[in-house]
């Protein structure tokens, strides 16, 4: 297990060590930036991309449809009745935050009448669903729901939700 934060360069030197060291790689390169530099690094061992930014001809990759999840769970927001959905984003460079904000503003758009977004910046970390959780506390109107881009933002938002007093689901 290797992370590379993002940084293209640390990527490209982790997967340049692998050769002798492993027989093959599950590889996860969500971000954007640095994806096309991505196949001048890969060792020649056998390789499988996880969810890439840009899938590489001659490379299996598997994917998560994170725009279609988005649009079911909006769906199923939509469905019980919540009209103020606030969106926790995540990083701009993440081709899943992207495809999952995507998803969260078509659906307010097809709703019956369509809705106002109500998105909050994130990092996919705790901290910024903190963040955003005390913006919404602090908002003049609640939202009927929170919709966090991944589960960290949501603990984070979990967090300051409760320490406002507030009580999910009941309250929010």
């Amino acid at each position: 297990v290797s992370s590379y934060h993002g940084n293209p360069g640390e990527q490209g030197a982790a997967l340049r060590a692998m050769p002798g060291r492993v027989d093959g790689l599950l590889l996860m390169s969500p971000f954007v930036e640095g994806a096309q530099g991505l196949a001048a690094d890969l060792p020649a061992l056998p390789v499988v991309l996880i969810n890439p930014a840009l899938p590489l001809d001659g490379v299996p990759s598997v994917g998560v449809d994170n725009h279609g999840g988005a649009l079911a769970m909006m769906r199923h927001l939509l469905d019980a009745g919540h009209r103020r959905i606030a969106f926790i984003a995540g990083p701009a460079d993440n081709v899943d935050a992207r495809e999952r904000l995507r998803g969260y503003h078509e659906a307010l758009a097809t709703a019956d009448p369509p809705l106002s977004p109500w998105v909050l910046e994130g990092g996919f970390d705790e901290a910024s669903g903190v963040r955003a959780g005390r913006a919404l506390v602090a908002a003049g109107e609640r939202p009927d729901a929170v919709f966090a881009a991944n589960d960290m933002m949501a603990l984070g938002c979990l967090f300051a939700l409760r320490e406002a007093g507030l009580r999910v689901p009941w309250d929010i």
